[in-house]
């Protein structure tokens, strides 16, 4: 079973968050870190990113982040 690594815990965090379309885009922070997982996730295509540089779920992101809530049940409680 694959490990939880930065990469999953952003989906989770934008799934719980809503943030599944455009309009429901959130900002996100501009560490050299974090821009480093947001870069990988868009060219995954796991992610989008708005003009204005708030980012969201791709279908594809939804669905890998349903299926990790399921998997990883904690997810929901720990990345609160």
């Amino acid at each position: 079973m694959p490990e939880i690594n930065n990469e999953i815990e952003l989906l989770v965090i934008l799934y719980e968050a809503g943030a599944v379309n455009e309009k429901d885009a959130v900002p996100f922070g501009d560490s050299d870190v974090e821009r480093e997982i947001v870069e990988e996730l868009i060219k995954m295509k796991r992610i989008n990113e708005t003009k204005d540089g708030g980012i969201y779920l791709t279908r594809i992101g939804v669905i890998i982040a349903k299926r990790n809530l399921h998997r990883y049940p904690e997810l929901r409680y720990t990345l609160k």
